[in-house]
C-alpha cells in the first residue's frame, strides 16, 4: 500500500479513470445495440409492406406471420434497452 500522499491521488485518479472509460465503453454499446434495432425495425416495416402487397398465399401469410412476431419481439427488445440506458444515465 502506498503511503505518500502523491501516490494515493494518482491511484485513486487512475481508479477513477478506469471506471469512467469501462462506463464509456458500456454507453457506447449500447447505443449502438440500439441503434441496430432502430435500423432493424425500419427495414422490417418496408418488408412487411411488400409482403402485404403479394397476392394471398399460405406460405405469404406464414411469411407475414413471422415479419409481424420479429417486429413485435424487436419492439420489446427496444423497451428494454431503453429502460437500460435510463438507468445508466
Amino acid at each position: 500500500m502506498t503511503t505518500e500522499p502523491n501516490d494515493l491521488r494518482r491511484s485513486i485518479l487512475r481508479r477513477l479513470r478506469e471506471v469512467l472509460e469501462a462506463d464509456a465503453a458500456v454507453t457506447n454499446n449500447l447505443l449502438d445495440v440500439l441503434t441496430w434495432y432502430l435500423d432493424q425495425m425500419c427495414s422490417r416495416g418496408l418488408e412487411t409492406l411488400r409482403v402485404e402487397s403479394l397476392p394471398a398465399d399460405p406460405l405469404i401469410n406464414y411469411c407475414l406471420h413471422t415479419l409481424k412476431k420479429t417486429a413485435e419481439n424487436d419492439i420489446r427488445n427496444s423497451i428494454n434497452l431503453v429502460a437500460a440506458r435510463n438507468e445508466l444515465f
